[in-house]
């Protein structure tokens, strides 16, 4: 994977601690999984503490993410798909963002002000393809960004970009992580 440094690896508790203390201080975040009925930042996140407690991890350096995470592909969400053209399981995130709606996110035009210093993405490797399990909103910042010359000007070439990634079928991770419930247990 050219524009990908190997760093090593990175467990599951690194990485769980990583994103925890990226979304926890993030009040948006907060208020979202209280609206849906969840007890906690845990039990919202769920399916997805599950998921990746039992895979290898690799953690990299994102060499030129301007350039390198629109070429990545989105995770097949639920709440994301409807942003996909005609039903497409995924997308590239180049592809993603030139979709009406997609650069009207609160979230991505806070990022496209205000990037994080140090990120870490977190995906699956499957057929050659990265695809973002964690990091939907920062990838699409990022291509918006590297999109568009000004932007990229401006961007701060001082931000550490870095990816965990675990081999495994997309499918099948679809299906591990598209789970979202409470709302009381809909039914």
């Amino acid at each position: 994977m050219k524009d990908l440094i190997r760093v090593g690896k990175i467990s599951w508790p690194a990485l769980l601690k990583r994103w925890r203390s990226g979304e926890i201080k993030d009040d948006e975040w907060t208020r979202y999984w209280k609206n849906n009925g969840f007890a906690s930042w845990e039990e919202w996140r769920k399916p997805l503490l599950d998921f990746g407690a039992s895979k290898k991890w690799i953690l990299y350096d994102i060499e030129d993410p301007l350039k390198t995470v629109p070429r990545f592909f989105s995770g097949p969400f639920k709440d994301w798909r409807r942003f996909y053209f005609k039903g497409q399981f995924s997308v590239k995130f180049a592809t993603l963002v030139k979709k009406r709606g997609v650069g009207q996110s609160t979230k991505i035009r806070k990022l496209l002000n205000d990037f994080p210093k140090h990120t870490t993405l977190f995906g699956v490797l499957h057929d050659s393809r990265v695809y973002i399990v964690d990091g939907m909103h920062r990838a699409c910042a990022l291509s918006l960004i590297g999109s568009a010359p000004a932007r990229s000007k401006k961007f701060n070439q001082a931000v550490r970009v870095q990816i965990a990634l675990t081999g495994m079928d997309i499918y099948k991770a679809s299906r591990e992580v598209n789970v979202v419930q409470p709302k009381s247990k809909r039914v």
